[in-house]
């Protein structure tokens, strides 16, 4: 045993990677980016399927629509990337294929839907086809990404651009930057299609890319694609923006409220919300006046700890465990900009939420001060609906805070020489944001990355990497942190609906994944490098945020332990 854990718990990783290349004949790269160790242990009959998850898509906003969010679906998420296939920092212009004058980005049968798509300099010509038709969409790639709806990012100035495109990195001038706007640019607009969806890029020197895309088991319902019919859809979409755009002090009459104010003393705890279900919490909001130190402001945002408890759980294994500061994207020192998102609120000192947080039977928050520090007044409202029955096509809300010191003794700042050439072809050193079996989706996630200041550029490019269930073909694997919020070419503050950055202290950012939820049926791991192939020394806070399927006995939610007593991957 090796702290209440039993080590032969954990397979040899390297065994279970050949049993998987023998029994589908993967190469040797597909292999090794694929680091769970094995099964998870048998689940209860029928644990494992989606009830109530089948149902067609009657129009895009439900894709977007935020009380859909628990509902377990019945799509598999994917991505389709110009990372590099060896494991290194060369993420342009790496495709599936070349055909004669086309570089092929994705060609996938459905039913399915692209439901993102993001370019840092977007160029040549963009072709689309759709079932079994000619090219839908065969045009200019940036002009088609700034002409559909759901788009956003400034792009690059044409000066900036040449050099982009040329492979050579670009210099920017602060005059040419617009505040509050990222440099990629970014597309949330749905292509639905029915049986197949291929898409090609014209050849170009230098192209960074990324399409979100899901494929159903299912018919979704939604229609084929249509360039010609796009302007009709702009309404809807509009009202989709409107939708995501909140006020936290508007609230149904409906919605009954447990408010509150609290004081706590060093080590004290408070009970603010205890009630029968099945009920749904909509919303909470906190209001919360930090101390004016720096040092003490630092402690009790650490330290200020956020617990909640749905049905099955166990007093040590909540469903929400973090700093209540970090659920709310809080990581800075002391004073932090105000930001609005599609879930998340930051007003002076208050805070808001609106994760739909299902329950059959009951749901319990409680609020804990593990400081050595007394905690001043904070006031609560944790608004509520009671339910008439549990739906159960519904999955349980999960937040996990996690911290990682790590140390890879001396960074490889240096950028375009070191960093460059370093290879990750595994994952196995990454941060792990999320470690979790089970079925469910994971819909977003926060970060603080506190580094070295010689590392800091490389510590952007850490690229993100899913692994879900034990299928290669859905690794999902990025091209950098940047790009991941939608960003490009460094990291510009913006607050948008889906992603941001918000600095503070270290680097700090967001993403929500509302249309294009990571769905997966028996187990996932999220990750993020540090830094470009795992070279970057830093501090490490992230909240990952999920909705997993109501199981007994309860999934172990992760604390954080070291990659030494882990093993680093799991099998639970």
């Amino acid at each position: 045993m090796k702290n209440g854990r039993d080590e032969n718990f954990f397979d040899n990783r390297r065994s279970f990677i050949k049993k998987i290349g023998a029994a589908s004949a993967l190469s040797l790269t597909q292999i090794n980016a694929f680091p769970f160790d094995q099964n998870p242990v048998e689940r209860p009959d029928g644990a494992m399927q989606s009830e109530g998850s089948g149902k067609e898509t009657k129009s895009i906003a439900e894709l977007f629509e935020i009380k859909n969010l628990p509902r377990l679906r019945n799509f598999r998420t994917y991505l389709a990337s110009s990372y590099d296939r060896e494991g290194g920092n060369f993420d342009w212009s790496n495709f599936e294929r070349i055909e004669k004058d086309a570089s092929v980005v994705l060609d996938v049968t459905g039913p399915g839907m692209i439901t993102r798509m993001w370019s840092a300099n977007p160029s040549g010509i963009l072709s689309i086809y759709l079932d079994d038709a000619q090219a839908e969409v065969q045009e200019d790639f940036e002009a088609f990404l700034n002409r559909v709806p759901m788009s956003f990012g400034q792009g690059l100035p044409p000066s900036v651009k040449a050099q982009a495109t040329g492979g050579s990195l670009p210099t920017f001038e602060k005059k040419i930057t617009k505040e509050g706007e990222p440099f990629g640019n970014t597309s949330y607009c749905v292509i639905p299609f029915k049986k197949r969806c291929k898409i090609t890029l014209s050849k170009t020197d230098t192209i960074y890319y990324q399409f979100n895309y899901l494929l159903f088991d299912e018919p979704h319902g939604l229609p084929t694609f249509e360039v010609n019919k796009m302007e009709q859809s702009r309404g809807e979409y509009e009202n989709i923006k409107k939708m995501l755009n909140w006020d936290m002090h508007a609230m149904p009459s409906s919605w009954q409220h447990k408010k509150g104010v609290v004081s706590l003393t060093a080590g004290s705890k408070a009970s603010i919300f205890n009630e029968k279900g099945p009920l749904t919490i909509r919303q909470m909001t906190f209001s919360i006046k930090w101390p004016d130190g720096v040092r003490q402001a630092k402690h009790l945002k650490e330290k200020l700890l956020l617990r909640g408890y749905w049905d099955d759980d166990f007093q040590h294994n909540p469903s929400i465990k973090s700093p209540l500061s970090w659920f709310f994207f809080d990581y800075s020192l002391s004073k932090s900009d105000d930001y609005q998102t599609a879930l998340i609120i930051k007003e002076g000192h208050t805070y808001a939420s609106r994760f739909p947080m299902p329950v059959q039977r009951q749901a319990a928050l409680d609020l804990i001060n593990d400081s050595i520090l007394d905690m001043g007044e904070i006031s609560y409202d944790i608004a509520y609906e009671l339910d008439a029955a549990w739906d159960p096509s519904l999955a349980h809300f999960k937040a996990i805070g996690h911290i990682e010191d790590s140390s890879f003794g001396h960074d490889r700042g240096n950028y375009r020489s070191e960093v460059m050439y370093r290879r990750n072809q595994t994952g196995a050193e990454n941060y792990p944001l999320l470690r979790t079996w089970g079925e469910g989706h994971f819909i977003g996630d926060c970060f603080s990355i506190d580094g070295r200041e010689s590392a800091s550029r490389a510590i952007g490019e850490c690229d993100e990497a899913a692994f879900i269930d034990d299928d290669p073909k859905r690794l999902m694997w990025g091209t950098g942190l940047e790009d991941y919020i939608s960003d490009a070419w460094g990291f510009h503050k913006f607050i948008g609906q889906f992603s941001g950055v918000l600095r503070g202290n270290g680097l700090s950012g967001y993403r929500f994944h509302i249309s294009d939820k990571i769905t997966f049926k028996k187990k996932m791991l999220f990750t993020l490098e540090h830094g470009s192939s795992n070279n970057c020394s830093a501090i490490y806070k992230s909240m990952s945020y999920y909705y997993l399927k109501p199981t007994k006995p309860n999934p172990i939610i992760d604390e954080g332990w070291s990659p030494q007593d882990m093993g680093r991957y799991f099998t639970l």
